[in-house]
């Protein structure tokens, strides 16, 4: 063979090494586009889903409730949400705005704070069995479940979710108002009665700069925000009734007497938990409802699960 043909089988086998790299890049630069299209679509589906999310928590801090709905196009896509208890939301962001769809992000939103019989940024210990507790337990602490040995006398489900602390802030200084213009402020004997104004689902606020200590045969209304902004605590003892909900950031204590200790409302908890004696909480969903429509929140924390479409 002549260094012609030997040129010649290098310059065949140079254009075929050039050509099988050639397509392999072309080959990745293609996959690579796609690869990138669907992340951008992804992202975008998932901003759309985090836009459901705002939606809703607008429409549920001013009006204490939501419902589903379906945005209208929004250029790359859409989301809908969905409620599928008082306490979760699913926003599912998609793209395109029609099926079928090129890319879908889910966040699932649980709204605990307002849900809860006992809600407690720490431990929750109650002592024997002489109480009874009707709706939710959430609790962060590290300690053991509530009350173990004694399952039935909780009616509702017990959950351990550190994510709930610290508990979630109110806004103190339009709650401080808002007591001082009904004529509660510092004075937790003094409301008759839940409501300050039924008709117009208006409860009741106490607010109180120190400690709440209610003792003897005390029967008291309201919302009491015990301490504000500041770390006070609640302690209750002997015959206490309670018509309404606490919010305390620092330790809920309770020692029931002989003729019970009875809470209809709900507890919001900073710290630590400690019920003892005879003791009876029952989850008042109609007061709760009215909090939540004052818009107290000064933010909702978001425990969320996102799901994602695989490419």
């Amino acid at each position: 063979m002549n260094k012609r043909g030997v040129v010649l089988i290098i310059c065949y086998m140079v254009i075929m090494v050039l050509s099988i790299l050639g397509a392999a890049l072309f080959m990745r630069s293609v996959s690579e586009t796609s690869v990138t299209n669907k992340y951008f679509d992804s992202a975008q589906a998932f901003w759309l889903a985090e836009a459901g999310i705002s939606r809703a928590l607008k429409d549920f801090k001013t009006g204490g409730s939501f419902v589903g709905v379906t945005s209208p196009n929004l250029g790359p896509g859409g989301y809908t949400i969905t409620v599928d208890s008082a306490n979760k939301i699913r926003s599912r962001g998609f793209i395109p705005f029609v099926a079928p769809y090129q890319a879908e992000r889910t966040i699932e939103l649980n709204i605990r704070f307002y849900n809860a019989a006992i809600y407690g940024a720490g431990n929750i210990d109650i002592a024997g069995d002489a109480y009874s507790i009707t709706g939710d337990v959430v609790y962060a602490g590290t300690g053991p479940a509530p009350s173990p040995g004694s399952p039935d006398n909780i009616v509702g489900e017990v959950t351990h979710d550190p994510a709930i602390n610290p508990l979630d802030l109110l806004n103190f200084a339009d709650l401080r108002i808002i007591s001082q213009n009904q004529g509660n402020l510092n004075d937790p004997d003094r409301p008759t009665s839940y409501w300050f104004n039924e008709t117009l689902g208006i409860p009741n606020v106490v607010y109180l700069d120190g400690d709440l200590t209610l003792h003897g045969n005390d029967s008291v209304h309201g919302f009491f925000v015990v301490g504000g902004a500041a770390i006070a605590d609640a302690t209750l003892s002997g015959t206490v009734e309670v018509d309404g909900c606490i919010y305390t950031r620092g330790d809920f204590r309770v020692n029931g007497g002989g003729g019970g200790l009875n809470i209809n409302g709900a507890v919001w908890v900073g710290e630590n938990t400690d019920l003892h004696g005879t003791v009876d909480i029952r989850y008042n969903e109609v007061f709760v409802t009215a909090l939540r429509n004052l818009g107290i929140n000064r933010g909702y924390k978001i425990i969320w699960r996102e799901t994602q479409t695989p490419f």
